[in-house]
């Protein structure tokens, strides 16, 4: 049977790193606010994090093909223009990616295989069709990655459960009609406004994505997400666990060539 990269599912990897600020867990304070979804939307967007580049050292657990993975990652994110990633055992590097705006490139060293794609090879992957830069960027920087306009989406302040709700407009009349291209979807927000479950479904593919974010942390005043959690429930299931523990905010260098050599990985 032949090895699957573990980026794949996650597009994490991550070196040892020395220097950064550790993790301090802030729980949401404050209580529910009736608003409007504008209103809801414009206090989301304001505890966004704004950085240049970011490095996160972190641990990754998955389970993928029923095949148990336990590596270090280090993950370099240069806002809006690439995420480089880099999975090792031991101190020694075992697979490493670059995604961008323009596709996506990985290369594993044991098998001595490479990928060269453009983004819709991370949808056929998950069996979607929505995947693009961005919202692998906010896939790992617990971020709503919203399928259509904001007007598009139904807002609860639930006072009960303390938590916000973005859920789409669409969703009942989806559950029956299995059209192709469009996702039952819903978020959920903590009363800080920091993004707690994303839930997206196509019932036509029966495909089911679950990213959890029951942990965040405060650091040089911006929101980022401590425990990330995602569930993929379809053809190529898939449970993937990435423990962020320690961040620096500044540039490195990215360094991605894929070695000579290398056989090309024919993509299915």
């Amino acid at each position: 049977m032949k090895r699957k990269f573990i980026f794949l599912y996650g597009f994490f990897a991550f070196f040892l790193f020395s220097c950064g600020i550790q993790k301090k867990i802030v729980k949401a304070s404050g209580d529910v606010v009736e608003q409007s979804v504008q209103q809801f939307w414009n206090n989301y967007q304001k505890q966004l994090p704004d950085f240049k580049a970011i490095q996160i050292k972190s641990k990754l657990n998955a389970n993928i093909n029923k095949k148990n993975i336990n590596v270090t990652l280090k993950l370099y994110i240069e806002k809006d223009k690439k995420i480089w990633l880099n999975a090792s055992m031991l101190g020694i590097t075992g697979a490493r990616a670059l995604i961008s705006p323009a596709g996506v490139k990985a290369y594993e060293i044991l098998d001595r295989t490479y990928i060269d794609e453009d983004l819709s090879y991370l949808n056929e992957q998950f069996n979607v069709d929505f995947f693009d830069y961005e919202k692998v960027q906010q896939l790992l920087l617990g971020q709503a990655p919203l399928l259509a306009s904001l007007h598009n989406y139904e807002f609860t302040a639930n006072e009960a459960s303390g938590e916000y709700e973005l859920s789409y407009k669409k969703n009942k009349a989806l559950k029956n009609s299995n059209k192709k291209g469009e996702y039952i979807h819903s978020f959920l927000f903590d009363t800080n406004y920091r993004l707690r479950v994303i839930k997206i479904q196509d019932t036509q593919n029966q495909t089911e994505i679950i990213a959890n974010y029951s942990e965040w942390q405060n650091l040089q005043g911006m929101n980022l997400p401590s425990v990330v959690k995602i569930l993929i429930n379809s053809q190529k299931p898939g449970a993937i666990e990435l423990d962020y523990n320690n961040f620096t905010f500044e540039e490195m260098q990215a360094p991605f060539k894929i070695p000579s050599g290398y056989s090309k990985r024919e993509v299915k």
